[in-house]
């Protein structure tokens, strides 16, 4: 190859569309740590006028270092320019929104079957909660960095899944629209699939948001055009309607973070319009999902008809957005209160205290035993316990939900507080130190910028896993191996077999 010339114009390296790694991009360190220095001393008064009243001093004052504690990643991580998504810092953002935040606007009382009321819950064991919290956050930080910087990162290898985008492009395409395929006929009740086969069911809902993934990172990168644009739209369209009829706010929600991590990981930057219209789509879902339910599940309306449950669900959001421009403001606060009402986890982890060992015992890891059990094939162990056996115990062992309503309603069972109903505020310590660990692993594995369309596009479809801190961790982490490794081995088939370099 000939050098080129003084004043030559040099064609550039990166494909049409790519932008280099934000490491590469002038840094700004200083401006950022003063803006979030300036943000966390006006964060006080604002917490303060917007709180409930008599909320304890030594809680409020852990709640505002839970607080910091949960937000210092997310600057260090846009401060040091580190390339990929920023998943562990988001991880300690949740953990933030659902066991500081609930401190300053939630009350302190849960809702008991047994009673069917609200019970309030004792100050010292939300004092002992917030203090689990911080240490559990804590924990779980240090296990993530001391693996990052330990010599045992080194064993982890870098998943490299460069794609043939004429190969893959095709495949995943045809892919994509036969797993949307195969999930109508299963939702529409045209075919049965045996408790054995659960988690290939599981696997199968998986690939529509796998495959708009790699197609939409093909498409940001200008390999993706004409008709395959279009069955892109068909894939991510049809992934979400089916997250709508299902009737859960994570199913509508997760492919669009999925997209919105790919979108990331090309611009890194961030679509701010898309971004709201997710809250809004979030807040509306919040609000209708019971009476969804009910009409679906509980009395079988349109129990095996797709777009009969969309229809449904259109007029229940359709009602809502009325009630509410024709100044229903209660209804508003209702959205709101609900939303706030699911993601406060520190009062749960309160009454698990409350209740853990004086009415319950430790468990000693029985809750953790699927973990154990998850290879094992259910086909060949047909009474194998299910993912969701510790979510189940936790809700009825509780007085959360009663058995007969385990068919219809789920109670998770949050990390923190299923490490410590386990081993106590030891457990709470060494389980979390573990997840860090974890975390980190997986990132050292997917999250760099030579994991290819194929890593970029797994990592961003489990995206949702890892920050669903609300249920049990066999419920997210059991499959997780398997699933993996399975999606691993599609791009596996794709990959590009030989590289030129110049």
């Amino acid at each position: 190859m000939m050098p080129a010339s003084e004043g030559a114009i040099v064609p550039s390296p990166w494909p049409k569309g790519w932008v280099p790694p934000i490491h590469e991009r002038p840094q700004n360190t200083w401006r950022m740590v003063m803006g979030y220095l300036l943000l966390s001393f006006l964060a006080i008064p604002i917490l303060n006028w917007i709180s409930i009243p008599n909320i304890p001093l030594e809680q409020r004052v852990l709640g505002y270092l839970l607080l910091y504690v949960c937000t210092a990643p997310v600057v260090v991580h846009f401060s040091k320019r580190t390339p990929g998504l920023p998943i562990f810092p988001v991880i300690c953002l949740v953990y933030g929104a659902s066991y500081a935040i609930p401190i300053f606007i939630a009350q302190p009382y849960i809702s008991l079957v047994s009673s069917q009321t609200f019970e309030r819950i004792p100050v010292a064991d939300c004092t002992h909660a917030v203090v689990l919290a911080l240490v559990g956050v804590l924990s779980m930080q240090f296990g993530f960095l001391m693996f990052r910087y330990s010599v045992l990162s080194l064993l982890i290898p870098h998943l490299r899944l460069e794609v043939d985008a004429q190969k893959a492009i095709s495949r995943i395409s045809i892919l994509g629209l036969g797993s949307v395929f195969a999930l109508w006929i299963v939702l529409s009740g045209r075919v049965f699939v045996p408790a054995a086969f659960a988690s290939i069911a599981a696997l199968i809902s998986l690939l529509p948001t796998l495959c708009g993934a790699y197609l939409y990172w093909a498409y940001l990168r200008g390999e993706l055009k004409g008709r395959w644009v279009t069955l892109m739209g068909v894939i991510l369209f049809a992934d979400i309607a089916v997250g709508f009829t299902s009737g859960s706010v994570r199913n509508v929600i997760g492919p669009m973070i999925t997209i919105a991590a790919v979108y990331w990981m090309v611009r890194r930057k961030i679509s701010w319009k898309y971004a709201i219209l997710g809250i809004m789509i979030f807040l509306s879902m919040q609000a209708v999902k019971g009476q969804y339910r009910t009409l679906v599940w509980a009395k079988g309306q349109a129990k095996n008809d797709v777009v009969g449950r969309l229809v449904i669900m259109k007029t229940l959001l359709g009602n809502r957005a009325h009630q509410i421009i024709l100044g229903h403001r209660g209804r508003s606060h209702d959205v709101v209160q609900a939303s706030v009402n699911r993601a406060d986890l520190i009062h749960l982890f309160a009454h698990a205290i409350h209740e853990t060992p004086r009415f319950v015992p430790y468990q000693h890891g029985d809750t953790y035993s699927y973990l154990l059990l998850a290879l094992v094939p259910r086909a060949f162990w047909h009474k194998k316990p299910t993912a969701q056996a510790a979510n189940q115990f936790f809700g009825i062992a509780y007085d959360l939900q009663s058995p007969d309503s385990i068919g219809t309603t789920s109670i998770g069972l949050p990390h923190l507080v299923e490490a410590f109903i386990n081993f106590g505020n030891m457990g709470v310590v060494f389980v979390m130190m573990a997840l860090g660990v974890f975390y980190a692993v997986i990132d050292k594995m997917f999250n760099h910028t030579e994991a290819g369309g194929g890593g970029i596009a797994i990592y961003s479809t489990m995206l949702m896993n890892f920050v669903n801190i609300e249920t049990s961790t066999a419920a997210i982490f059991g499959a997780m191996p398997q699933t993996i490794l399975i999606l691993y081995l599609v791009f596996r088939t794709m990959r590009v077999r030989r590289r030129i370099h110049l």
